[in-house]
């Protein structure tokens, strides 16, 4: 008995995690796709911009996305011949 609620505890919180993992990946999109387009706008509207910042600023976008894709891909790495909608339908 005690062997059982072990399991089901460890596999709660693996549970979490995918959870968590997935909506990161979700919002992770979001976040960076409303930073581009804020960029453009930026790029656009700003008088005065100089070229080196707007590089600069994305230069510092690509390798956040970058950062943040390997530290996802790593965290989906054991997880990866699984479907993520058999996590959802877990809950």
């Amino acid at each position: 008995m005690h062997q059982t609620s072990h399991t089901m505890e460890q596999s709660s919180h693996m549970l979490t995690l995918e959870i968590s993992l997935y909506l990161n990946m979700f919002y992770y999109g979001l976040f960076a796709g409303m930073e581009m387009l804020f960029l453009v706008i930026k790029f656009y509207h700003v008088n005065g911009l100089s070229t080196l910042t707007f590089l600069n600023e994305t230069f510092g976008l690509l390798v956040l996305s970058i950062i943040e894709s390997v530290r996802l891909y790593i965290g989906q790495e054991e997880n990866l011949p699984k479907k993520m909608s058999a996590v959802f339908r877990q809950v």
